[in-house]
């Protein structure tokens, strides 16, 4: 996959994060208190942080790059299709290898290649025009609260619309998220994070 400059540029502080994943994209649910509080827990578990990409030495902040944004971006998608925060942990960091490549694509193919615009027809009916990249996990949980997934996959906007305006699917099974949606305005708002002066992360 070749390098992009616009992700390639992406490096904030957690407080400009903090700005972009509640004044931006609107991500944050409850209180200031309780956000903060699940993206500390997100931390402490390894998302979006491998242990070899967070600093050695106490005093020094993290910086978050485009895949460190999109994956915390992903684990509150999921949190609010009511995935629990152990399970969300669980599989971001399992699939961490895998998911990464397909968030840069999204970006990159978002009207092009995969995601680029076509006629979507169902059941005999045709939909509006529709671009963009999906992301299916595949995500349900079975009768005993087990989550499984069949994912991580990448739909293009014809193989999404199979999935969301089929009928008939069991209401368990959790939607694929349009990724290269959330990829974008990642991208975009990032230049504009202000400078904000935090403590040490």
């Amino acid at each position: 996959m070749k390098p992009d400059p616009a992700l390639d540029s992406i490096a904030l502080s957690h407080g400009q994060v903090r700005w972009l994943l509640s004044d931006v994209l609107d991500l944050a649910e409850g209180s200031d208190s309780t956000f903060d509080s699940y993206l500390k827990f997100l931390r402490r578990n390894g998302v979006p942080f491998s242990s070899g990409e967070t600093p050695g030495r106490p005093g020094f902040n993290v910086v978050y790059q485009f895949h460190h944004l999109m994956e915390v971006v992903l684990a509150l998608a999921l949190r609010r299709q009511a995935i629990l925060k152990g399970d969300v942990v669980g599989l971001l960091v399992s699939m961490r290898d895998e998911l990464r490549p397909l968030l840069s694509r999204a970006w990159l193919e978002r009207e092009s290649g995969l995601g680029a615009r076509v006629s979507v027809e169902i059941d005999g009916s045709k939909l509006p025009h529709a671009s963009g990249i999906w992301l299916d996990l595949g995500l349900r949980y079975n009768e005993l609260g087990v989550l499984s997934t069949t994912g991580p996959k990448l739909l293009g906007p014809k193989e999404a619309a199979k999935i969301l305006f089929t009928s008939n699917l069991p209401i368990y099974v959790r939607d694929p998220i349009k990724i290269s949606d959330l990829a974008a305005n990642v991208v975009e708002a990032a230049p504009e994070a202000p400078e904000i002066r935090r403590g040490p992360r």
